[in-house]
């Protein structure tokens, strides 16, 4: 059983320290390119991990890699904010579905809110380019 839990960690860390496959973001776009978040769900549950931003021309593409869950979602610029549905795609968790909304700040941080469908109150999200 110990064998498992420390193969399913090295995994994990695999995950974080494997090379970024996201071209650099060389757009001008503010929101494209690679994060490193941090955030607490509705739950009290701290995680951290990357966000991916792409545009793909006609939507925002998002992908989140964090602590024990892989989650894909698509967004819209809504004034100063991006907003975004998301659902995971493997999960420790089982399946979840939500949403995210984000604004950038003056440094280039970003720092939002992610619901999760079903689950009361909303969870904080906060990201540094990651390059």
């Amino acid at each position: 059983m110990a064998a498992a839990g420390i193969g399913a960690l090295i995994v994990a860390l695999a995950f974080f320290t494997a090379p970024n496959q996201v071209p650099a973001d060389d757009d001008g776009d503010p929101w494209t390119g690679r994060w490193l978040i941090n955030g607490v769900s509705a739950q009290d549950t701290e995680y951290s991990g990357s966000l991916t931003i792409v545009d793909s021309g006609i939507a925002y593409e998002l992908q989140w890699l964090v602590t024990g869950d892989i989650a894909v979602g698509t967004g819209r610029l809504i004034g100063d904010r991006l907003e975004a549905t998301w659902r995971s795609t493997s999960s420790i968790g089982g399946e979840a579905v939500g949403t995210a909304t984000y604004r950038l700040s003056a440094d280039g941080a970003i720092a939002g809110t992610r619901t999760i469908d079903g689950v009361a109150g909303a969870g904080s999200e906060e990201g540094e380019p990651a390059g």
